[in-house]
């Protein structure tokens, strides 16, 4: 169902939605919507060659609210390319963003509008967001930084929006670019943001106004290296728009560290020779990278698969055989981590009461890393072992 623009005034609030395959969660999330205490809105539901029944949900809200636009893509072109339809037929003074899984709270609307409208100088107001389970039950409460300045620190750094609640005054958004990158999907709004930051003060409520929900289908959990890697382009991209031929350095910094932070999501994946390439960007842009033991033993500790002690030394010498340069300061590192990893097991086992894995795992702890006999605890079971490993 399309409406033509003379059918009806232009709405304050146009709020765009990409619909694919969601139908256990599409008509609560339509529904949230449209129960806006902020009655003044369009709601753009572009479903993107659904195969279950979304569009006929879809539909039939459509025909029951006449606020509802419905457009059917011919060929699936991912979240970005949808919401890019939307935009083209979007006609408030307000855009924002729904998942097509997602709960907005009845007050959200009206709560982001009257703050813009009573801060003329703020052109981008975010929420903060309950993060909830695929059942709909609270995980927890996310609150972003509240003011420009401080947005405008991290945001370089990370993303400090939820990107659906991010809601703009249309003119900002045209200063800005009036499109979501296609070539950036599941990192498009950290773009977005990265734009919107360039041309207009930002500001986000502390106030949970949006329930995020978190399964095992959400982009985050099934492309977290492509993920990755896109947030590193949109910041490279950020970088030449703001500085051109004059790279700034804390620029270059967080570049090299979201480079690798790719390599290594890369090689978790089993994607090799994807590692490869992003480890050699991410020293492009920061040769001295990998001469300390940070930023990698922080990526390292966030990233090693933990599932078995076996699984995550396996990985581990891998990455550093297959990936990383062959250097003293990284074989230093290696022996360092895999060290840490037995010693985990090590205390993991006194805890539990578990003499095997603590055996298991001590010497060949101490091997990697004789400065762990400084622990009190590992010299005492070092001590104990010594029997045993004497009569071997």
């Amino acid at each position: 169902m399309n409406h033509n623009e003379s059918d009806y005034p232009s709405p304050q609030v146009s709020v765009l939605m990409a619909v694919y395959n969601t139908e256990a969660y599409l008509a609560q999330s339509i529904e949230s919507v449209l129960r806006q205490t902020w009655h003044d809105l369009e709601l753009i539901i572009v479903d993107d060659c659904s195969t279950d029944s979304s569009l006929t949900i879809a539909t039939e809200w459509a025909r029951r609210d006449s606020r509802v636009v419905v457009i059917q893509n011919q060929t699936n072109s991912g979240a970005s390319g949808a919401l890019n339809q939307a935009l083209k037929v979007a006609r408030g003074q307000y855009i924002t963003r729904q998942d097509s899984d997602d709960i907005s709270l009845p007050e959200r609307l009206a709560e982001q509008i009257n703050f813009l409208v009573a801060h003329p100088e703020i052109g981008v107001v975010g929420t903060a967001v309950s993060l909830v389970n695929a059942q709909g039950d609270l995980i927890e409460d996310m609150i972003f930084p509240a003011q420009d300045a401080e947005i405008q620190m991290v945001l370089p750094d990370l993303m400090c929006f939820c990107g659906p609640t991010v809601l703009t005054r249309r003119e900002c958004l045209q200063n800005a670019g009036f499109y979501f990158d296609e070539r950036l999907s599941g990192s498009e709004d950290y773009d977005f943001c990265l734009r919107l930051a360039e041309v207009i003060r930002m500001a986000n409520l502390t106030r949970p106004l949006y329930e995020y929900r978190q399964h095992g289908s959400s982009v985050s959990h099934i492309q977290r290296y492509p993920q990755m890697m896109r947030k590193a382009m949109a910041l490279e991209a950020a970088m030449q728009r703001r500085c051109g031929a004059h790279p700034d350095a804390r620029f270059l910094a967080l570049l090299g560290r979201d480079y690798l932070r790719a390599a290594v999501l890369a090689y978790v994946g089993g994607e090799t020779g994807e590692a490869k390439k992003a480890c050699q960007q991410a020293l492009s842009f920061q040769p001295t990278l990998l001469d300390k033991p940070e930023p990698l033993a922080e990526i390292l500790r966030r990233y090693t698969p933990q599932e078995t002690v076996e699984q995550a030394l396996a990985f581990s010498d891998g990455l550093f055989r297959e990936v990383l340069p062959q250097t003293r300061p990284l074989a230093r590192l290696r022996t360092l981590w895999l060290a840490e990893l037995h010693m985990r097991e090590v205390f993991a086992g006194i805890e539990q009461n578990q003499p095997q894995r603590v055996q298991a795992h001590l010497w060949p702890g101490i091997r990697y890393n004789p400065g762990w006999l400084f622990n009190r605890g590992v010299t005492a079971q070092a001590i104990k072992q010594l029997p045993r490993a004497f009569n071997r």
